[in-house]
């Protein structure tokens, strides 16, 4: 299957969903935390290449964590789909920090566990 037709399959699902009563704000939780999975390489690809933008896109995606939660459980839009992978991108999104600051030298910043 290519690439092209998977993300036509998708986008019917979601088409699917919206219309068949599922509203567009209960998909957004996990849109947010799709957001922040392929935000993560990004940010790594950034803070490699010394970009200045850095810092500001690591506050955009943890703003979208904040939004993220604060949306699931007002519209209690609440997934097992977002229960599992919302933490994994929690903890994804720091790992290029960890990287960056070690590889800066900076390794007495992070705490040892």
């Amino acid at each position: 299957m290519t690439g092209s037709f998977l993300f036509a399959m998708f986008l019917l699902g979601l088409w699917r969903m919206i219309f068949e009563g599922l509203a567009v704000i209960k998909l957004l939780p996990n849109v947010l935390t799709v957001f922040r999975l392929m935000g993560t390489p990004v940010l790594f690809f950034m803070l490699w290449q010394q970009n200045h933008y850095a810092f500001a896109f690591f506050l955009v995606l943890v703003v979208s964590d904040f939004f993220d939660g604060k949306i699931a459980r007002k519209y209690d839009a609440i997934s097992l789909w977002g229960e599992r992978w919302d933490p994994v991108a929690d903890k994804l999104l720091v790992l290029p920090l960890l990287i960056y600051f070690w590889h800066c030298g900076h390794a007495g910043l992070i705490p040892a566990s």
